[in-house]
């Protein structure tokens, strides 16, 4: 293991789950902190998905993967145990686990849909914390992924925005709860950020294979203020943050990270 820049809070002494830990968001965020010295537990639907990750980190022997659906309850209880075997009491947990919708008008979006994007979005975000801060035994933070879409309106794709708005009031709601034992509990917001969140492996995929109302990478670009599209390290900084002593007094807020977006409207 390299062991790179320190953050107080953060090091060999430290154990970090991530679920959703084969993805781009979270692969980024587990190298970092493996990086550091910290003990990192992967969560995900696949095997194949967590082993691609995990042969990002040097000495990745030391890695614990478990896969598991955070919308179901024994699965998430059962991967936090594993997690606790492997690499001991936990003392942060960041859940990247996420899907999005197709862009389209309300009148077209399906029961299907609507179904997998709230038991990934709030669902499996309830779950993961409500498993997760019973092995924090000695407090922890838990930093969740938003969205800027919970802060803003668009056309196209109405459902996503409302079940990050609803994940915005369960971050507030875990730290009023969950203070009181020591646990922190903070959301990040990323916005125009192109990663693989899909569910069409769940629902199948929109006709003729593309989205709808789609932008150029180009037009989205040009509407941030910063006029780039963010990529999946701008987020390791803020989320490191987060779960360090650095932010020892913050709990209960949302961090956009989005270049400015939500500044424009």
């Amino acid at each position: 293991m390299t062991v790179g820049l320190r953050l107080p809070g953060l090091d060999e002494e430290s154990s970090v789950v991530i679920f959703g830990g084969g993805g781009v968001l979270g692969t980024e965020v587990a190298v970092a902190l493996h990086e550091m010295g910290v003990r990192v537990g992967l969560v995900g639907r696949t095997r194949v998905s967590l082993e691609a990750a995990a042969a990002r980190m040097a000495g990745r022997a030391d890695v614990a993967l478990a896969e598991g659906d955070v919308s179901d309850r024994t699965s998430v209880e059962r991967a936090v145990a594993e997690m606790v075997d492997r690499i001991g009491p936990i003392t942060g947990m960041v859940n990247m686990a996420s899907v999005i919708g197709r862009s389209q008008p309300t009148a077209e979006v399906s029961s299907a849909e609507l179904r997998v994007l709230s038991d990934i979005n709030v669902v499996g975000v309830f779950e993961s914390v409500r498993a997760t801060v019973p092995a924090m035994t000695a407090g922890g933070s838990i930093v969740l992924a938003g969205s800027v879409a919970a802060h803003r309106a668009r056309a196209g794709n109405p459902f996503y925005g409302a079940t990050k708005a609803a994940m915005l009031r369960l971050t507030r709601q875990f730290a009023h709860e969950f203070g009181p034992v020591g646990v922190r509990v903070n959301s990040i917001s990323p916005g125009q950020t192109p990663t693989q969140l899909t569910f069409w492996d769940q629902v199948g995929p929109p006709a003729g294979g593309e989205e709808k109302g789609g932008s150029t990478a180009a037009d989205k670009a040009g509407r941030v203020p910063l006029r780039r599209r963010g990529a999946a390290k701008d987020y390791v900084g803020p989320t490191l943050f987060l779960l360090s002593a650095l932010s020892a007094y913050v709990t209960g807020a949302d961090l956009p990270v989005d270049g400015g977006l939500l500044a424009s409207f």
